[in-house]
């Protein structure tokens, strides 16, 4: 009982200091509503996803890309979900779901990856190689049997180390 309460505690301890942290690094999330979709770059992501301390950020920029065909998908058009996360009901989370769509939806891209950023703090280890994370990825996240092929042809094609 003493362990799984201190895990809990850590675990809360921990959701608070990246939420705080997070609004802190963007606070000008909330005054910028939407962000034009046709103007989403690899880069601004790839910042975003630096900016937020998420692990394994080449292969989150990976994932994004696959998820979301390039930032071009219809799911990430009409909701801003660059990973196709479905409404979250164990995370606290941030999307604004609307009765159309089984997806969290998002105001803009920014608030997805902050939503990613609580995912990965409440379902992954935060030492795991980027392979390792692709393998994850492959075995508790991905519908398609050929997503750690896709994810890995697009994480050798990325510049970012």
């Amino acid at each position: 009982a003493g362990i799984s309460l201190s895990c809990g505690l850590i675990f809360m301890l921990c959701l608070v200091y990246l939420s705080t942290s997070i609004i802190r690094i963007d606070k000008a999330l909330k005054q910028e509503q939407t962000i034009k979709k046709d103007t989403i770059s690899q880069d601004e992501v790839f910042s975003y996803i630096i900016k937020c301390r998420i692990h394994n950020p080449k292969v989150v920029l990976a994932q994004a890309i696959e998820e979301s065909n390039s930032f071009k998908s219809k799911v990430f058009l009409e909701t801003n979900n660059l990973f196709g996360m479905k409404d979250s009901y164990l995370r606290i989370a941030v999307p604004h779901n609307s009765d159309k769509s089984q997806y969290g939806e998002f105001i803009n891209w920014k608030e997805c990856i902050v939503d990613y950023a609580l995912w990965q703090l409440q379902n992954t280890k935060s030492n795991l190689s980027d392979m390792e994370y692709i393998d994850m990825l492959a075995k508790k996240y991905a519908e398609n049997p050929k997503y750690k092929s896709n994810l890995l042809k697009i994480y050798n094609s990325l510049k970012y180390e």
